[in-house]
């Protein structure tokens, strides 16, 4: 842990005394968050014990500039008590557990191509190539759908995705659930040679 005097003065996001849940069950209480710029952020706990909760309340209430993460979000949560924030001034990168519908049908090349169009970011045939080169893809994963991938493929998939647009805050809900361990490998040294780079990780793991 860095000192108080050696972490970065620019809050990335926060939470404070949160008490968030669903209907009338209460699935998380005092949840109290500092996330500063350039630093890691994990959440441990089992299956259903509120992590993606905590993840889903963040993009909905933190802040009123995030949408487009929102249209993804269903069954939204609900904040009884407390404060949650996100740095309107950040951009936010969300690796979700399913990749979307809209990208399953296409082949690697069109998905990735499509999903910068989405986000309305230019796009060549150079970078894609160069895109799936970086992050392991062979030449001949090109004209394979999506839904056909490999757990692993799908994960490095999402990690192009969430890169698209640059971001500050890395969001990784369970990226790696149901993945085999030399994917799971192969993945986690993709993201920690982003560390070099300035992006503030929140990260949600099953134990």
């Amino acid at each position: 842990l860095k000192s108080s005097e050696a972490r970065s003065k620019r809050v990335v996001a926060s939470a404070k005394n949160a008490t968030i849940g669903y209907s009338d069950k209460i699935l998380l209480e005092s949840i109290n968050i500092d996330l500063r710029e350039n630093e890691i952020l994990e959440l441990r706990g089992r299956n259903g014990a509120g992590k993606t909760t905590l993840i889903k309340a963040l993009l909905n209430y933190g802040s009123d500039l995030h949408l487009a993460d929102k249209n993804n979000l269903v069954s939204l949560p609900t904040v009884y008590d407390g404060e949650l924030w996100i740095n309107p001034d950040i951009r936010i990168g969300v690796y979700e557990q399913e990749i979307s519908d809209k990208y399953l049908n296409l082949s690697l090349k069109n998905a990735i191509e499509q999903l910068y169009l989405d986000k309305n970011l230019p796009i060549s045939d150079t970078k894609i190539r160069q895109l799936c080169s970086d992050y392991l893809f062979t030449a001949t994963d090109l004209d394979i759908p999506i839904m056909q991938l490999s757990g692993g493929q799908k994960a490095r998939f999402q990690i192009i995705s969430i890169l698209a647009n640059d971001p500050q805050l890395l969001i990784l809900d369970e990226p790696t659930t149901g993945v085999d361990p030399l994917s799971r490998r192969q993945f986690w040294r993709l993201v920690d040679d982003l560390r070099p780079v300035s992006y503030t990780h929140l990260r949600a793991h099953e134990t």
